[in-house]
């Protein structure tokens, strides 16, 4: 029994890049992702969330997580993912998970062992950029 069968979806949200708007559900059967070149995530990220879960026959109510990335990346796309991502978990009452750029699966294997899935708090943003 794989452990994510109980979980129906996951909704996975990126908005750190100015220019990209990278969106992903995940269950035990299904990975889909959808990425978006616009300067508008503002504006199109709850219509591609729409899209995204209805192609993958769910409904928002499906869902048992909405995970983060909390940054480091744009200020405006970091809030703008983080206040959708927290809405939306606060208002379904599932859990907000938060994690650090290119630590995604990190974050899936500790919620796979320990699953909270009532809304615990929110998610912060992580503003701090690396210097190259």
């Amino acid at each position: 029994m794989r452990i994510l069968e109980k979980l129906v979806m996951i909704l996975i949200i990126d908005t750190t890049k100015r220019s990209e708007l990278l969106l992903g559900l995940i269950n035990d059967k299904v990975e889909k992702w959808k990425k978006l070149e616009t300067t508008r995530q503002s504006k199109e990220i709850l219509s591609v969330i729409n899209s995204l879960i209805k192609e993958s026959d769910s409904t928002l109510n499906d869902l048992k997580a909405v995970f983060v990335n909390r940054g480091p990346g744009s200020y405006t796309g970091l809030r703008v993912g983080i206040a959708v991502a927290n809405t939306l978990a606060w208002a379904l009452n599932i859990q907000t998970i938060g994690y650090l750029d290119e630590k995604m699966q990190e974050a899936l294997d500790k919620f796979k062992t320990k699953p909270e899935l009532k809304f615990q708090g929110i998610a912060k943003p992580y503003y701090d950029r690396q210097i190259d």
